[in-house]
């Protein structure tokens, strides 16, 4: 199968011969609270921008990172999403070869591919829960790359990776670059403690989204967050003007955004453990612990994933077959935790299944 971003059940409709219908989609993993109520309220707001240039530099989104993540200026660039961000770390550091643990986000791959970067890769493993593993073979493959490309939490396995391993493996090679995808790290509990934006060591490079956590995936807003020089040369290789103004200015809105924050953080941590604990004795499935928003999961059993996919769309729902990804070739798929009608309703499909 060749590779498809999630969200795209049309396709699936027209494979399985189904009529189109309203479905509830599992398969984008943002924040199921939606759009938060700082711009809801002040919407209006925005559409004066449509005819005005961005600042050159974003400092809309600058001014978010400053004050909620106290990270300087200096230190950030913005971009039209993280995922802009991550195809130009190849060029802005020259990277020749890299390292990428699998399954992971299909991009990372393609950033460095299209640079002509030599890639390396570590599979995990679904007998220890695809747990990262940094043992003989990592360093021997770090010793013949540039740098490594690490998610915490990652995609689509939810694992967390300790904040304190990825330190002391960036002191330990210091002359590699750590490039840490942390677009879910706010789903994590104990996010301010957890996250890498502020670590303050060179050779970590962190890439922060606001698609999933804000739910602002039609925005295209994110950032990289590293050491002043190597912000710099980020700088040198990005366009100008790619974050739009009216991005730029609903970002600068979310630093008000406080209890949205709370509230998204605690329902996603109950409904989270609701769906956990339902599915758990379901015979032939298997859910993987999951630090983020979204769960993966495997039918053990013998049933056929296209079967299942389709008797999900013929009652109005989607989740991610991930088959496409490298390692989860199997019976594989991955559903975001929705709202809490939303989630019951997946539940009791998955339950009724086979």
């Amino acid at each position: 199968m060749n590779h498809i971003h999630g969200g795209d059940y049309l396709f699936y409709l027209k494979k399985f011969n189904i009529k189109q219908k309203e479905i509830t989609d599992f398969s984008v993993n943002v924040n199921p609270f939606g759009v938060p109520p700082a711009l809801k309220l002040n919407w209006h707001k925005l559409i004066e921008y449509v005819g005005k240039y961005p600042s050159q530099d974003s400092e809309g989104v600058l001014e978010f990172y400053e004050e909620r993540f106290g990270v300087g200026s200096d230190n950030i660039v913005a971009g039209n999403g993280s995922v802009e961000l991550i195809y130009l770390a190849p060029t802005a550091l020259d990277i020749k070869s890299v390292v990428i643990f699998e399954p992971s986000f299909y991009d990372y791959k393609r950033a460095f591919k299209i640079h002509g970067c030599k890639i390396d890769t570590i599979a995990l493993k679904e007998e220890n829960g695809f747990e990262f593993v940094f043992d003989e073979t990592f360093e021997k493959k770090m010793r013949r790359c540039d740098a490594v490309f690490l998610a915490r939490p990652n995609n689509p396995t939810g694992n967390l990776i300790d904040k304190s391993e990825i330190i002391n493996l960036a002191k330990r090679f210091s002359d590699r670059w750590f490039f840490i995808d942390e677009a879910f790290i706010q789903f994590t509990d104990d996010f301010e403690n957890e996250t890498l934006m502020n670590c303050r060591i060179e050779n970590i490079v962190v890439f922060h989204s606001l698609t999933k956590f804000y739910a602002l995936p039609g925005l295209r807003v994110g950032a990289v967050i590293s050491s002043k020089e190597t912000a710099k040369k980020f700088r040198l290789v990005k366009q100008p003007w790619s974050v739009n103004a009216i991005a730029e200015q609903a970002a600068s809105m979310l630093v008000r955004c406080a209890e949205f924050e709370k509230a998204s953080k605690s329902f996603v941590k109950t409904e989270k453990f609701k769906v956990k604990e339902a599915l758990s004795n379901q015979k032939g499935l298997k859910v993987f612990d999951s630090s983020s928003n979204f769960f993966l999961a495997k039918w053990i059993e013998d049933v056929n994933l296209d079967d299942f996919l389709k008797y999900l769309l013929e009652n109005g729902v989607f989740v991610r077959d991930c088959r496409n990804f490298e390692g989860l070739e199997g019976n594989f798929f991955r559903f975001a935790v929705l709202s809490n009608k939303d989630n019951d309703r997946l539940i009791r499909l998955i339950l009724n299944y086979v």
